[in-house]
Order: C-alpha cells, then structure tokens, then sequence
C-alpha cells in the first residue's frame, strides 16, 4: 500500500494530500516522511486521533499546511484543502 501511494504522488502529482494518522502513527510517519522526500512542495493535510506534545512535534517536522486533532468538521478539512491550493497557486506551483 505504501508504495502504491508513492508511486501514485509520483505519476500523478496532486495539489494537495489528505492524511489521516492511524494508532501506528510511526509507520504513517514514515509513509508522509518519503511523500515529502519524493515531493518536497507537496501540501499536506494532517489529521490525528491523538494529541500529544509528541506527536505534535514529530508532525510539525513534515510542515503541514494544516494539522487537527479528532474530531474534525468535514468543512474545516474542506477548508484546509481550498487554503492549500489557493496558496499552490499564487506561488505559481
């Protein structure tokens, strides 16, 4: 699954990724960790069930244009991603 999701960001270069952390958050971490190393300008939308000072600063480490804590409105999510491409697109991306 991994490496279809790469291979996927690869070929077909979104404007923006939605990411929502599992329990195992260290192989998702890993997972977002080569998303960045196979895109760098890539925006990312991150979303976790759990808080912690930890997890927020293992996730901040990824720059993402936005990040939430569960529970999360659908519209506040559609926000993030509208943020991001409009960012991509003054930037010229």
């Amino acid at each position: 699954a991994v490496e279809s999701l790469i291979e996927e960001v690869v070929r077909h270069r979104p404007e923006v990724v939605v990411y929502e952390l599992r329990a195992d958050r260290q192989a998702d971490l890993a997972v977002l960790h080569l998303l960045k190393r196979a895109a760098p300008d890539l925006p990312l939308v991150l979303i976790t069930a759990e808080g912690s000072l930890e997890s927020e600063r293992l996730i901040r480490e990824l720059r993402p244009v936005y990040y939430a804590v569960q529970p999360v409105e659908p519209d506040e999510i559609l926000d993030a991603v509208r943020a991001a491409l409009a960012r991509r697109g003054r930037h010229g991306q």
